[in-house]
């Protein structure tokens, strides 16, 4: 029997049909573990190094980027210098669509000479399709500086990959929309996007005891959230954590390490300071 088109299907079907597809995903992920490995231990070396995470991409793929290294701030406390995204299109692309953003190669590289982009920063090129002429630049000029080169794109043998240092190729397969590739390969970028970054952050000593001890209060839910993973990490109450993290200005590692250790908060930033923040460096 002949396969139906989606727009021959019942609501139900159709939903079935894109819930059974969005499973597989993650076995295409599953697939590029120990490519994914290599990049965040590339981005490590630099990162300790002093130097900066790069994302560049166009349209969804650039989107869902953006989101990543936006997250990066509140969430683990990342100077917003040192990781972020160049848009094809600008800011504005972010919100709405910029015709034939994603074919200018100059503005890719003029993209990231504005951003003085040097032999210690790494360039994540991310790219459906394998060969957007954007990031296909953006890898170029990237190795033409001395920078280190990570590309991720969702079709087997990309382009980008002949480029790249590290390749993360993830052959999702055909759109239950053809071409609409913020469906499967946005799905497939984003899980790849979680795990690189989540994966660089926890390496760089942002979490402890599976907590966002780097997390910024800038509102009263986080505010509470550092309060709660102060108690989880000491033995302090409720009253005593928010008391300690007032006193720190919500410094949340010092004030875990000042508790767990009994010591000064002047000498637990110290050595906070010469393990570069990495508490579970000092406690475990």
């Amino acid at each position: 029997m002949k396969e139906k088109f989606v727009e021959q299907m019942d609501i139900k079907e159709l939903l079935k049909k894109i819930n059974t597809a969005d499973k597989e995903i993650a076995f295409v992920v599953e697939k590029e573990i120990e490519a994914i490995e290599k990049a965040v231990e590339l981005a490590y070396q630099k990162f300790l190094q002093g130097g900066r995470i790069i994302y560049c991409g166009a349209g969804s793929s650039g989107r869902i980027a953006a989101m990543d290294a936006l997250e990066m701030t509140p969430t683990y406390g990342i100077d917003p210098t040192r990781y972020f995204c160049l848009l094809a299109g600008g800011k504005e692309a972010m919100f709405q669509v910029v015709e034939q953003a994603e074919d200018s190669e100059e503005q890719a590289c003029l993209a990231l000479k504005n951003v003085q982009l040097n032999d210690s920063d790494v360039v994540v090129a991310i790219a459906a399709s394998g060969k957007t002429p954007y990031c296909l630049a953006a890898l170029t000029y990237a190795k033409e500086v001395g920078a280190s080169t990570i590309s991720l794109s969702c079709v087997e043998m990309s382009k980008l990959k002949t480029i790249a240092e590290t390749a993360i190729d993830l052959p999702v397969g055909k759109e239950i929309v053809s071409g609409s590739t913020r469906m499967k390969a946005g799905t497939a970028q984003k899980l790849v996007l979680n795990m690189f970054s989540t994966a660089l952050m926890v390496r760089l000593g942002k979490v402890f005891e599976d907590s966002m001890i780097y997390v910024q209060p800038t509102n009263k839910k986080l505010v509470q959230r550092t309060i709660d993973i102060l108690k989880s990490t000491t033995t302090l109450s409720d009253e005593a954590s928010e008391e300690l993290l007032k006193k720190v200005q919500y410094d949340l590692p010092t004030a875990i390490l000042m508790e767990r250790q009994g010591l000064s908060q002047k000498k637990a930033k110290a050595i906070l300071d010469q393990q570069n923040g990495n508490l579970s460096k000092i406690l475990n």
